[in-house]
């Protein structure tokens, strides 16, 4: 029989201190666009419908996360290749990049000089706004009052800043189970595939294991894998602490998957830190 370590304390652990999950009323930031407030709303009406899990550790899936007729625009809308930056040599597979991004800054998105930039600033706007920052973390109470050992009514004023990033990965890019950094709050990543035809190329959940030679990765079980469908969204609270870790990654992407685009958006405890720059 295989034996598992930590997951079920961690569950037990979290379980404790579990709470409603009430979001706050969908207030939309003054500063944003008509275009990033409908978004805003959409993703609140959205995320409101999803059922947080706590197996491995706590997160959730949601479904259709942006307005269908504005994802539609962004996939015919993605920026020229020669946009995108070299994610580093640890990324490189026989001398070429197999993950490049581009951050959605306000420096990036003006050297597109393309009319559809502004489709990716609403949206980036959209992830940045306080109002979807205070859902998604009421949403995730039960992990972010574990962690920092707070009541989850106060999940939603946990202090944190978003670095929403476009990234494009390729045949060789892989990234074994890790739990993240503890300077990440929560993590956050959109799929934007245009068709159901990749949704064996979602991120992977895992825990660890004693049996360490018998499962592949060495020393750990996979206990889930999101589909990775158009319009789709996860997310976690990044725990790294004993007995409870935020284990995930992914296997290596094979030349017959093709690209796989997402935008990962990471809450980093100060701001601009998990800016790729």
């Amino acid at each position: 029989m295989t034996m598992s370590i930590g997951s079920q304390n961690c569950a037990d652990s979290l379980a404790k201190g579990q709470a409603a999950n009430a979001g706050d009323p969908c207030e939309t930031d003054g500063a944003a666009s008509t275009g990033a407030r409908a978004i805003v709303e959409q993703m609140v009406r959205q995320l409101a419908q999803a059922e947080v899990q706590l197996q491995p550790f706590p997160h959730v899936y949601v479904p259709q996360l942006l307005p269908v007729d504005f994802y539609a625009e962004l996939m015919g809308s993605f920026p020229a290749p020669e946009l995108y930056r070299d994610a580093g040599k640890r990324h490189h597979v026989d001398g070429a990049p197999s993950r490049r991004w581009l951050p959605l800054t306000d420096e990036a998105l003006s050297a597109w000089q393309d009319p559809a930039a502004e489709l990716w600033r609403d949206l980036r706007d959209a992830l940045c706004s306080i109002t979807w920052k205070r859902a998604l973390f009421n949403k995730l109470s039960i992990g972010l009052s574990a962690r920092f050992k707070i009541p989850a009514g106060r999940a939603a004023d946990v202090e944190a800043y978003p670095s929403p990033t476009l990234l494009c990965e390729s045949a060789g890019y892989s990234i074994a189970p890790h739990p993240d950094t503890r300077k990440k709050v929560v993590t956050m990543q959109l799929a934007l595939p245009e068709t159901d035809a990749q949704r064996e190329l979602g991120t992977a959940l895992y825990r660890r294991c004693v049996t360490q030679l018998r499962h592949v990765p060495r020393g750990f079980i996979k206990v889930k894998q999101f589909p990775f469908l158009p319009n789709s969204a996860y997310a976690f609270v990044v725990l790294n602490q004993l007995g409870c870790k935020s284990w995930h990654g992914r296997e290596r992407l094979t030349h017959d998957q093709g690209e796989r685009r997402t935008i990962l958006n990471v809450y980093g405890t100060k701001p601009n830190e998990f800016a790729m720059t």
